[in-house]
């Protein structure tokens, strides 16, 4: 029985503690919050690619996952132990943290329910009713909402319009379901993640138990999501359909690579662009009142996109306007000191830095590591120091060929018809 005592614990970086047939574990011991509690993240993913069929029925598999244990999660968080499920990329992913006491029993219980407990009829129709409204409902997005989501279709393979996603549930029966469900649990791997004051027995216990409930699946080879899909040269836009009276204009500028240093110009570049892009299209120009530049936050694929709303310029005339503000830019890199570039690695420091504020930071932070694929936990001290090894002639170079590849424009106008499927985009 726990006692809910403080574990002397030796903190260290996350360390592999389980690694078999398909489930790993990687455990970070800490004591430094003086608390007896403990994070899990746990991603369930397929062995293999996910096509609209897995996506609507991994939908349907985790709305019911949440419907079935909704009592259960909401009494634990009675006693100070809270828990969500999601879908994630490829599969589900499930998140504890809390006191310490009886997380194992909990993490158990949602694992089981998802391996083994059947879905009725009731449940069934009940969670297709909920996806159907979810869909529904995001026909009629706020418009930058809109095209920020027909961006994210137009780049990420496991993206669906909400059109198709409602027409593959039309398909839907608890029939089909279940033989989806029984073929795609039987071939599947888990990652997992603790962070707490946690003994190692206990951290290894618990990963031997998600093995043994999972009954993963080793493969020589799992399928690993590659990342946004290359851009071909001179897209047409994407136009959304909306009954707003704004307009909106996404600009994605993608990097040629995924590189530590293509990572790395990316966080300075965009830094560099995005208070200058705010000054001259929000400020002087007055094109737009919601206007961004920001980076991808996707590592396997680093960009910049800019980002703006307008209630009195089309989206033509916007990109007009972006054009012209790009190719300024030309003379601002050129102008770029030692100084100016100072202070942008100061910026991109401080983000590449890990916070250890809580544990909840902390477990987020190396989550977003193993997400990376980065086992090692040291691409981010990596990435930081090529942040402050570049130069001036490096940022205008990665601007030079950043600013001349291929870019994809994402229109939204009132009452413009959408394309369901982006064109000329590379699967």
């Amino acid at each position: 029985m726990d006692d809910l005592n403080l574990v002397d614990v030796n903190e260290s970086e996350p360390l592999s503690i389980f690694n078999k047939s398909g489930t790993r574990v990687w455990y970070r011991p800490e004591k430094e919050f003086n608390m007896p509690m403990t994070a899990w993240r746990i991603s369930i993913k397929s062995n293999s690619e996910v096509g609209l069929e897995d996506h609507v029925n991994l939908a349907l598999l985790i709305t019911w996952l949440n419907y079935r244990m909704q009592n259960v999660l909401q009494q634990a968080s009675y006693a100070g132990l809270f828990g969500e499920i999601k879908i994630a990329e490829q599969g589900i992913e499930v998140g504890l943290h809390g006191l310490r006491q009886h997380q194992d029993l909990l993490l158990q219980e949602v694992l089981r329910t998802l391996m083994n407990e059947p879905i009725n009829r009731h449940e069934f129709n009940t969670v297709v009713a909920r996806m159907e409204r979810y869909w529904r409902s995001q026909e009629s997005k706020m418009p930058l909402a809109a095209a920020n989501d027909a961006l994210r279709i137009a780049i990420y393979p496991e993206n669906w319009p909400s059109n198709e996603s409602l027409s593959e549930l039309n398909k839907a029966s608890i029939d089909s379901f279940n033989r989806w469900r029984d073929r795609w649990l039987e071939d599947i791997h888990s990652d997992a993640l603790v962070v707490g004051n946690l003994s190692l027995d206990t951290a290894q216990k618990t990963g031997s138990m998600i093995h043994e409930v999972l009954k993963t699946t080793a493969r020589t080879r799992y399928f690993v999501y590659s990342g946004p899909r290359t851009l071909d040269e001179n897209l047409p836009p994407i136009r959304v359909r909306s009954s707003s009276h704004d307009s909106v204009l996404i600009t994605y500028v993608p990097f040629s690579s995924s590189t530590l240093s293509a990572q790395a110009h990316s966080m300075l570049i965009s830094q560099f662009v995005a208070s200058r892009f705010f000054q001259k299209i929000r400020t002087q120009q007055q094109i737009g009142y919601a206007v961004s530049a920001y980076p991808s936050s996707d590592w396997r694929k680093p960009a910049l996109i800019l980002s703006i709303q307008s209630s009195n310029y089309g989206s033509g005339d916007i990109q007009s306007k972006v054009l012209e503000f790009l190719a300024s830019l030309d003379r601002e890199f050129c102008e770029l000191d030692d100084t100016q570039l100072n202070k942008l690695k100061s910026g991109a420091s401080n983000k590449l830095k890990l916070d250890h504020g809580g544990l909840m930071e902390m477990t987020e932070g190396y989550w977003a590591d193993i997400s990376r694929l980065d086992y090692s936990f040291s691409t981010r001290q990596e990435l930081l120091e090529v942040v402050n090894k570049a130069t001036v002639t490096d940022i205008r170079s990665a601007w030079k060929n950043l600013i001349s590849g291929p870019k994809l424009w994402i229109t939204l106008d009132p009452n413009r018809a959408s394309n369901s499927r982006p064109v000329g985009v590379d699967p």
